[in-house]
């Protein structure tokens, strides 16, 4: 699984990113997504534990920040408490009984 994020990771196009920034109403896919990436805080952004898609465009403006906090996160794994799998989990059983695909191919 970590192989697999790390793969997608690799393919995160910066310029696709900040596109993301711009929707006012994006996808479920992409909402569903990046809320899975404020739960896991590759960086801090804003407080608590507030995983609104205002807060995610707060995240997306500092988008190089963002890819490099992404890309060293696998190093980081064991600090991940169990909170956070578990919300994680429960976003995407959310994303599933949805229908959207969270896959790169299926937000891409």
């Amino acid at each position: 699984m970590i192989q697999a994020a790390k793969d997608a990771v690799a393919k995160i196009d910066i310029n696709e990113l900040r596109l993301l920034k711009t929707y006012q109403n994006p996808p479920k896919s992409v909402v569903y997504v990046l809320n899975c990436v404020l739960i896991m805080k590759p960086i801090n952004i804003g407080q608590g534990n507030d995983i609104s898609w205002s807060t995610s465009k707060l995240m997306l403006q500092r988008t190089q920040e963002l890819i490099d906090g992404l890309k060293g996160f696998a190093g980081k794994i064991e600090n991940v408490k169990s909170r956070q799998i578990q919300r994680v989990a429960k976003e995407m059983k959310a994303a599933k009984k949805a229908g959207t695909n969270m896959t790169y191919e299926g937000i891409k």
